[in-house]
Order: structure tokens, then sequence, then C-alpha cells
């Protein structure tokens, strides 16, 4: 900066001179518009500045390289989980740790296939050992997040009536681990047939036989969904815990239960009519209980399946005459009768 503060004090220097005074501000005549020698000078004194600031400016980029770019570096991989723990903690939803750099709570696993998986046997003669370790094969990973990223979740074990009974697999524990370039996490599944399966915060319904095919085949095996009395029925989807049909399925298949059951797909417009009927229902919590008349047993017995371009369907079972009336899995709404008269149209009589 000295070049420019000497050229600039030179010429103001050599201007000083032409400085107005005191008596040129208190006497200027107010129509006067001739500009001031001194204006001027300093007008020439900013000129200066200007030049021999853009000189410097070249002078130091000649003589300076260019500063170097920040070195952006991908942030490390997470290991991979490779082995199993020698012996199971605890027989409810025990998780051997908590997941690094994933969030557990919105879905039971991520949307993203796994780089690996690992699934390990506690079988109940081994008493809580390790029993075997199976690596998942890698060609087939792909089916983990599309089979269990879109499960619903579902309400505590405590509330469903399963406990009057045992199975011989309900000794039975398996973990899975699951890596990801960003993070790890575990799943619990127990066998006990009373428990569901759990990330450590999202509880999903119970994984056993599934845990138990992919421990005896090295490869995961999408949940199928059963035939019952004529009708197919899934596991449901994610959302389902929020409205009857959640947003944006694009079919709906009706299914009469029992001896002659029957299937119609609807048409688009009558897709619209129940969708707009089933979400105005009021609803509560589903308690895995229904009562009906004296019979014992609904009038008849709907399955209402919505399909969805990507993931599962949403399945709405109506058991007309009881209370409640309709459910999802996870939401039940007591009368079904603003929907009923468009589902008869539907099926047409039985």
């Amino acid at each position: 900066m000295n070049e420019i503060e000497d050229a600039l004090r030179e010429a103001m220097h050599a201007h000083d001179t032409l400085a107005p005074t005191t008596a040129d501000f208190r006497f200027r005549t107010p129509g006067s518009r001739r500009a001031s020698p001194w204006i001027a000078a300093v007008a020439a004194a900013a000129c200066v500045l200007v030049v021999a600031g853009a000189a410097l400016l070249v002078s130091n980029r000649g003589s300076h390289h260019a500063p170097a770019p920040v070195a952006r570096h991908p942030s490390p991989l997470v290991a991979p989980i490779r082995s199993c723990p020698a012996e199971i903690g605890a027989r409810g939803y025990w998780i051997p740790q908590p997941p690094k750099g994933i969030d557990i709570a919105k879905r039971f696993v991520p949307l993203e296939t796994p780089t690996r998986a690992v699934v390990c046997a506690y079988l109940q003669d081994n008493r809580g050992k390790l029993t075997s370790t199976r690596t998942l094969d890698g060609d087939h990973l792909s089916t983990i997040p599309a089979d269990l990223a879109w499960l619903p979740p579902v309400s505590e074990p405590d509330q469903q009536p399963c406990a009057a009974f045992l199975e011989d697999t309900d000794g039975d524990y398996y973990l899975m681990a699951l890596s990801y370039p960003g993070g790890t996490m575990w799943l619990s599944m127990p066998g006990n047939h009373c428990l569901n399966a759990s990330n450590g915060e999202f509880v999903a319904h119970n994984l056993r036989a599934e845990a138990e095919a992919a421990n005896r085949t090295g490869r995961w095996q999408p949940v199928r969904p059963r035939d019952i009395d004529g009708c197919s029925q899934s596991t449901g989807r994610l959302g389902q815990q929020y409205r009857f049909v959640p947003e944006y399925p694009v079919s709906v298949q009706l299914c009469r239960l029992g001896k002659h059951s029957h299937a119609v797909t609807a048409k688009q417009d009558d897709l619209a009519r129940l969708i707009a009927a089933l979400n105005r229902l009021p609803t509560a919590p589903w308690g895995y209980e229904f009562h009906c008349g004296g019979s014992g047993q609904p009038y008849a017995d709907y399955v209402l399946t919505f399909g969805y371009r990507v993931g599962p369907p949403v399945q709405v079972e109506i058991q007309e005459g009881c209370r409640p009336e309709l459910d999802n899995g996870n939401l039940q709404a007591d009368r079904a009768s603003s929907v009923l008269p468009l589902v008869h149209q539907l099926l047409g009589p039985s």
C-alpha cells in the first residue's frame, strides 16, 4: 500500500493552494454552479488512487498463485458387522448395540439396500448360546428393503390374545445385523410367537419364520401373502397407522371371504369413492378383537386390497354385523354403513 499512499500525498500537495477557504464557503452565491478547482483536485487524486490500486492488484496476481481449493474428503465408511454375539443378553427385544448413522424411529429398516447382512441363530437346545451364523447372499440383499422397509408398526404384544398355547419354536431367538455405507443396525427377531420383531425402537410383526428361512438358506425370502377363506391377505404397509388408506393407491380389489368367495377389481372412480368413504371414518387403534351378534359370526366378511406402484398393499377388512366393523391392522372403526353400500354394489349378490 506504500505506493498508493505516496501517489495520493503528491496529488493532494500539488493542489493545496486550490483548497476552498472559509470565505469561499460563506459568500458563495446560491446561483453559482462553477466547479471548484479543489473538487477537480480531489477527483484527480481519486483517479490516481484507483489506477495505483489496479496496478498493485495486477502486480499481486502476477507474483502470487491462486489459493488451492480446499480438498473435500468423503465421510469415512462405517465398518460392517461381521460376527454375532456369543449369547443373547435377554429373551425380549434385545439389541446387541445401538444403531450407528441410521434413524430407526420412522422405519423398521432403511429403503437402501444393505451392503452386508448377517443372521445369528440361538436355538432353544443351546440355551441362549450362539447356534449358527449365516451371511446372506449378496445377490439377494435387495429383497430386504423391498420386504422390511414397508412394514407397518404393530401394537405391543401384551394386547394380543396369543398366550393360550405354545409352539415348538417359542424358545428360539434370531438376530439380524445390517450394514450400510453410512451405518449399521441390529434387528431382534424372537421365536416366541407372542413377541414381535424390533429394531430397538420400531416394532413390526413377528418374523421368526423369515429369519429361520434366511438362516437355513442364506437368502432373505420376502413375506408371502396368505390365502384365508379364498382371499389373499398381506402384512400391510407403512402409513396405515395414520389413516385407513395411505396416499396414492392405484388400484383396489374387493374379495368376499367364505365358501363362495370371489374378487373384483374396481374402476378408478370407485377407487376414489372407497378411499374417500374410508378415510372419513372416525378411527381408534386396533384392539385385536371384535364382537359379533348372537351367532358370534359376521353376516359377511370382506377384504379390500389397495395396491400401490411401489411397495406392498394396504388391506381393510370389513366384518359386517360386528363391532368394530372395520380394521386395517392398525386402525379400527365401529361402523361401515357409509362404505358397505358401495362394496355390495361392486361385488354383487352373494
